[in-house]
């Protein structure tokens, strides 16, 4: 999560997390992050995984 996003919660805390805000945030945060990232993100997750299966 992103140091700005963070001090927000922070500074909201008495109000509760409902599930809909937590949905908002987690759409937020995905719509700011970029294609790439994802897809960069994506492949080392699938190369680490080869991996551990090769060293069964």
């Amino acid at each position: 999560m992103l140091d700005a996003d963070h001090l927000e919660l922070q500074a909201n805390n008495q109000e509760p997390l409902t599930r809909p805000k937590l949905k908002r945030l987690i759409f937020d945060y995905l719509q700011q992050r970029s294609r790439k990232d994802l897809i960069e993100e994506a492949l080392t997750e699938k190369d680490e995984g080869l991996e551990s299966y090769a060293n069964d």
